[in-house]
């Protein structure tokens, strides 16, 4: 009797038109990944960043109880075990998720968080633009309580709330239950467990259907690199990339303001 394959420990999938849904699929270990995981989770980012058919990336962890806890440390610890001393770090980092130098892509990211994200889950949250909770999910930064400190996560909360709730957040590694990442504005939406996939891809379809992919690559990537500017540098910026819409999306920039003046919906081409 042939043996059924076992499912990938990241999934890659399309739920509707120019959206790419990432799944992290190892419920047995509430979404913990495997340094292959990991790798096989930058690629797939990689993927949907340089897809000129894919406009908004879906992140979320399979399962009821967990969107992801972080690097499995024991299959880390397994692999260190068997390969000896590491090899000397390369002298130019590698890209990653979380760590220096940062992956970068200039499209919508939306988390859908169904359960438990702490340490790299409240990481890969943080890394999204969007983040919506089902009511049963927690969130934490929970490497103080284990003597560490996150690779990219106090970076990251600090910019993503209050620096006084970033602060709490950070020292004293609490875990946040749904209703409390609300009230800190840590996410923009808590729903029904029920309800957290369809709100995601609504959104990821509303933005697809109503907003040109361009100027929302472009909208993203000001924010980005104007985040700690003056606001007289940031409008500076602002207004070359403006110009630079103008230039890398021709169509679409025409073709919005023709498509309210007609009365009906635009057809984005992405360019």
């Amino acid at each position: 009797m042939a043996t059924e394959a076992p499912s990938p420990e990241i999934m890659y999938e399309t739920p509707a038109d120019h959206v790419r849904l990432i799944t992290m699929n190892r419920p047995e270990t509430l979404n913990s990944l495997t340094p292959d995981g990991n790798s096989a989770m930058l690629n797939y980012v990689r993927e949907f960043r340089d897809d000129d058919d894919a406009w908004v990336l879906i992140l979320t962890g399979a399962g009821e109880r967990s969107f992801s806890t972080g690097l499995d440390l024991r299959a880390q610890a397994g692999r260190d075990a068997q390969q000896g001393d590491p090899p000397p770090p390369p002298q130019v980092p590698n890209e990653g998720l979380h760590s220096y130098p940062s992956i970068e892509v200039f499209k919508p990211v939306i988390a859908a968080i169904n359960g438990y994200a702490f340490g790299g889950g409240t990481e890969t949250a943080l890394w999204a633009d969007i983040r919506i909770m089902s009511e049963n999910a927690e969130m934490g930064l929970l490497e103080p309580r284990r003597g560490l400190l996150s690779i990219s996560g106090t970076t990251r909360m600090s910019r993503a709330v209050p620096i006084g709730l970033a602060m709490e957040i950070i020292i004293t590694g609490r875990r946040y239950k749904s209703e409390d990442c609300y009230r800190m504005g840590l996410v923009s939406q808590v729903v029904p467990f029920a309800d957290l996939m369809k709100t995601a891809v609504d959104m990821a379809e509303e933005i697809v259907r109503e907003c040109s992919p361009m100027a929302t690559r472009i909208a993203k990537e000001h924010v980005t690199r104007t985040l700690n500017l003056p606001t007289r540098e940031a409008l500076q910026y602002q207004s070359m990339m403006s110009n630079r819409l103008r230039q890398l999306s021709p169509h679409d920039t025409v073709e919005g303001p023709r498509a309210f003046t007609e009365k009906r919906k635009p057809a984005w081409e992405g360019r």
